[in-house]
Order: C-alpha cells, then sequence, then structure tokens
C-alpha cells in the first residue's frame, strides 16, 4: 500500500526544477553522490509540485553502476513528508 501511496505522490510532483538555483542544487547533490562514489540518505527538500503547491520531502541518492563497476547514473527515491514537518 506504502509504494502506491508513494508512486501516487512522485506523480504530483513537477519534473522540472522551477528555478537555475534549484537545477544546481540537484546538479550539485548528485555530484556529492557521483564524484565520491557514496550513496546520501535522508536528505531534506522543498519541492514545488505541478499545482503550485509547496511540499517537504526525503530525498535518497544513490550511485548506479554497470558491470564492470563504473558509474552509470543514480537512482534517487523521495518521500512526501510535508504533513510529518507540520506535526513537528
Amino acid at each position: 500500500m506504502r509504494s502506491i501511496q508513494v508512486a501516487r505522490q512522485a506523480q504530483q510532483v513537477a519534473h522540472l526544477p522551477s528555478s537555475q538555483a534549484e537545477a544546481e542544487h540537484y546538479r550539485r547533490i548528485d555530484r556529492q553522490v557521483m564524484e565520491p562514489n557514496t550513496p546520501m540518505y535522508q536528505i531534506i527538500e522543498t519541492k514545488r509540485t505541478a499545482k503550485g503547491q509547496q511540499i517537504c520531502v526525503d530525498t535518497n541518492k544513490v550511485p548506479l553502476h554497470n558491470q564492470a563497476g563504473e558509474i552509470i547514473g543514480i537512482l534517487g527515491t523521495y518521500e512526501d513528508i510535508t504533513e510529518l514537518i507540520k506535526i513537528q
């Protein structure tokens, strides 16, 4: 059930950065994962949904490797934690 909820939330988030600064932030985090070949967990970020609502997400990013062990990309996941942040 949780994976369905996460998938639905993922569909609601705009996929393109809303500003140049936001795009650079994503690239910087990706470099911090790829260059030292080290995953990053629990990156708390804000995102704007396709409807313009600002949400808080808990993001994880891990490097992806080919069979030769070379980094070929990043796998990223996130969870909408907006309500949890409001409660705290």
